[in-house]
This record gives structure tokens, C-alpha cells and sequence, in this order.
């Protein structure tokens, strides 16, 4: 007796759906991923999930045929129960404001077509051919009848966001802590140009990185404490410690950004001080834009997010707050330190620069008076 398997369609409606599919059967994957048991196949996808390597899996367990036959001819079978042989893994911790939204549909689409499949092409059939073909009593109790005409996924949401406050530091947060860089260089401004008439220029330069490492060391431990205020949870990712990494990475992220605002303020102020509003903007816009969608799901042109601080240390806070894979966490401190590197290296270029250039317009005024 050969009973057509509940998924054997499964394939037809995946090619209906305009994404990029992997599909395993039990002996290919198990092949491809070193995994025997059920138990060991089930932790695997749920590791491939973690490790970002798929958006979500369908993960359809073994039996489920073998179950349903039972259930519709042996009324001490227990219920078919589909939700224990289909499961969809899924974090939406990796993209709290986009994943329910973009990604979570495509399985709930493949979903609703099973659904339809099941109800209306597999499930009729099956009955008639118990009793016709396979020559078997249909049960007579109407709750396996019933639960045997249910056909729905099992959702399991391996890093779940559950926290709406955690928009605040990992979102609209960072755009502020953004803000922050930029007029911690204006409050100081009066003060620089003070210091530059005292200071030889080696020591001047040394007090600039000084005061900037300084100011966002204590800036960013008050950001911190903001979030910590609203009893945000630290310990998911790195324990007792995860305040500590929290900050940490936010005095980064504020050198990185802190940095290129330094260097690019100056030379606005010295080249044209009426385009000061047209590079805070930009400079906002070009961190924010590639930072609040997928870029591996965004068209090409936001790739150059990639390098841009506020993505990387809003990966980095979804590592804290959610424990989601660390494997970025390597090119996304990376990143931070070698644009606090390249900006500390530019510094002494640029204030070199905008010091020639204003002499040069004080001598221009001095001669015009």
C-alpha cells in the first residue's frame, strides 16, 4: 500500500514564490549537514536560522502521513495534528520592524496555498480511497474526522522581539546619539579655536583627540544610562556584563560617527560655513537610509551601508538585546575602529588645512581694512 505523501506538493508552491529556495530532502540534508536523527536535523535548521544563513526554514518532519492515515482509520491513534510535523523558524529579532512585515508573509502565503491544497486536492481523495482502495473502516468519531481537516504551520520564533522599548536604543536612539556627535564639536568649537592660540600645533592635535575620546567616553555612558532607565534587559546576550558591552560599543559607534563629523565640520566652516545644515543632514540620511531595511533584501545602491557606523553598531545592539548570531560582531567592531583609525589619521591633515585656509582669509580681510 503506498500513500501519497501530505508534501509531496510541497515543491509546486515554493516555485510559485520569487525567492531564492534551498530544498532538502531528510537524506540530502542529513548528507550535507553531518545530522542522523530527527532531533539533530530539527536543531540544525534552527541553527542555520540563527546563523543567518536562511531568513526562516519550513521545516517538515517526518511521519506526518503515516499519522494522518492512522488517525482516520484507528480511533486509538492520537488526533492529527499538523502543526507537529510543519514548522516555519524564524528571528525576528534580526529585523524587529521588518521581518513580520517583508519576510514572515512568504511562509504564511506558502501556508495558505498548502492549506487550500490539502483541503481541497489531498484530503478528499485520501478518504475515498481508505475505504475504495486501501480497503480500510473510516473512523466513525467526528473529532478525528475534524482535526484531520486542519492542515496549519507551527511558527517558532527562536529570538523573539517582545520588548517595544527596545526600538527606542536600537532605532530612533541611535539617530540622536547621531545628533550628538555633531554638536559636541559646535559646544567646543569656541573653546578649540581658544586653545589653538596656546597650544603648538602636536600639542593641539593631542588635545582635540583627547577631548573628543573624553567627551564621548562620558556622553555615551549617559546615553546608556537613559536606556537603562526604562529597565531595559542586558543580560540576554553576554550576562552581567552586557551594560558594559552596551557601552562600550556606543563610545565606539560616537568616535566613528564623532570623528567624520569633526573632520567634515571644519572644512565646512573654512570652505563654506552656509552648507553646515546641508552636511548634518546628509550625513544623517546617509547613515539612516541603508540602516533600517535588509541591505542583502535592498536594492544594490545601499550596499555602501555596509561601512557606514550607525549599521554596524545597530547590528551590534541587536546582538546585545536580542541574542542574535554573533558572527557579524568581528567586521562590525572592525569597521568602527578603522573609521575611528582613518578619521584620527585625517584629523591633524585637515585642521592643517582649515588653519592655512583661514589665515589666508584673515590676511585677505586684514588687507581689504
Amino acid at each position: 500500500m503506498v500513500v501519497p505523501s501530505i508534501s509531496y506538493a510541497l515543491p509546486t508552491f515554493i516555485n510559485k514564490i520569487p525567492c531564492d529556495w534551498d530544498i532538502y530532502n531528510s537524506s540530502t540534508f542529513q548528507a550535507k549537514f553531518d545530522v542522523n536523527t530527527p532531533q539533530q536535523v530539527n536543531d540544525k535548521v534552527v541553527d542555520l536560522v540563527y546563523d543567518e544563513k536562511y531568513w526562516f526554514a519550513i521545516n517538515i518532519k517526518p511521519n506526518a502521513t503515516e499519522t494522518l492515515f492512522e488517525s482516520l482509520i484507528n480511533d486509538t491513534a492520537p488526533l492529527f495534528n499538523s502543526t507537529l510535523f510543519n514548522q516555519v523558524v524564524y528571528e525576528t529579532g534580526r529585523d524587529p520592524t521588518n521581518l513580520k512585515s517583508t519576510i514572515l508573509p512568504v511562509a504564511q502565503t506558502i501556508e495558505e496555498y498548502y492549506h487550500t491544497f490539502y483541503t481541497l486536492n489531498y484530503l478528499p481523495p485520501l478518504l475515498t480511497n481508505i475505504t475504495q482502495v486501501y480497503r480500510y473502516a473510516l473512523t466513525n468519531n467526528a473529532r478525528y474526522i475534524a482535526a484531520a481537516g486542519k492542515y496549519n504551520y507551527e511558527y517558532y520564533d527562536h529570538r523573539p522581539f517582545t520588548d517595544r522599548i527596545l526600538l527606542a536604543p536600537t532605532q530612533i536612539g541611535v539617530v540622536y546619539c547621531l545628533l550628538l556627535t555633531f554638536f559636541q564639536f559646535l559646544l567646543y568649537g569656541p573653546l578649540h579655536v581658544e586653545m589653538a592660540k596656546v597650544l603648538r600645533p602636536a600639542n593641539g592635535l593631542i588635545y582635540r583627540i583627547a577631548m573628543s575620546w573624553f567627551t564621548f567616553f562620558f556622553a555615551s555612558l549617559f546615553f546608556c544610562t537613559t536606556t537603562a532607565i526604562f529597565q531595559v534587559d542586558f543580560t540576554k546576550s553576554f550576562g552581567r556584563g552586557g551594560f558594559v558591552v552596551y557601552w562600550m560599543s556606543t563610545w565606539l559607534f560616537m568616535l566613528a560617527a564623532g570623528g567624520a563629523n569633526e573632520n567634515a565640520v571644519m572644512l565646512v566652516i573654512t570652505l563654506g560655513p552656509q552648507y553646515l545644515g546641508f552636511w548634518i543632514l546628509s550625513f544623517v540620511i546617509l547613515n539612516i537610509a541603508p540602516s533600517f531595511f535588509p541591505l542583502a533584501l535592498n536594492n544594490n545602491v545601499y550596499r555602501y551601508g555596509y561601512m557606514m557606523p550607525v549599521h554596524n553598531v545597530i547590528d551590534i545592539y541587536r546582538v546585545i538585546f536580542f541574542d542574535v548570531t554573533r558572527r557579524k560582531m568581528g567586521r562590525n567592531y572592525g569597521i568602527l575602529v578603522a573609521l575611528i583609525a582613518l578619521n584620527t589619521a585625517l584629523l591633524p591633515f585637515v585642521g592643517k588645512y582649515a588653519s592655512r585656509k583661514l589665515k589666508q582669509k584673515a590676511l585677505v580681510a586684514a588687507k581689504q581694512s
